[in-house]
């Protein structure tokens, strides 16, 4: 025991001293400020945020499908669609063929922008970018795609309602 403390105190060198920086001399990276000011930009109201919603709800929903439960899509959206254009999407279902090879793509909302209209003239038109998650055959591995979509939206009563949509 007596070997190892000697061998300890001679051989572990010069102990260090940590170095205290001075806080004035340490150079400091310009910060924006983006905290939000009043009369910075105007505020999103409730109706524009209702009509928002709507556009990202229809745009998942409809975005998603499957082979194995073919237009389930199309019935997921009849409650977020105009009565005229859910009969124009009811219009566009066909019977797949049997043996079709299984196809499944999900549908995320990423950014949604009103690009036109108001709430003042009942109709808004809104871009809407998504991630597709898509899935075939085997269903072993999927693979990501982006598109943005247009879509426009009417006040109907108290509600908004999709009545147009548009892959770009």
């Amino acid at each position: 025991m007596a070997i190892f403390l000697a061998w300890f105190f001679l051989l572990r060198g010069e102990s260090v001293v940590p170095e205290v920086a001075d806080p004035g001399s340490v150079q400091t990276a310009e910060v924006k400020d983006n905290t939000f000011a009043p009369g910075q930009a105007s505020p999103v109201t409730p109706g524009i945020a209702n009509a928002q919603t709507v556009t990202r709800n229809f745009t998942e929903r409809f975005g998603t499908y499957s082979t194995d439960v073919p237009f389930t899509n199309v019935e997921e959206v009849q409650e977020l669609t105009t009565i005229e254009y859910y009969a124009q999407l009811q219009s566009q279902i066909y019977a797949l063929p049997d043996g079709t090879e299984y196809q499944g793509r999900t549908t995320r909302a990423i950014a949604t922008e009103q690009v036109g209209g108001s709430e003042e003239s009942a109709t808004m038109t809104f871009t809407v970018t998504v991630q597709h998650e898509l899935t075939t055959r085997d269903r072993s591995h999927s693979e990501l795609q982006y598109q943005t979509a247009l879509v426009v939206v009417e006040k109907r009563g108290s509600i908004w309602l999709v009545s147009s949509f548009t892959w770009q």
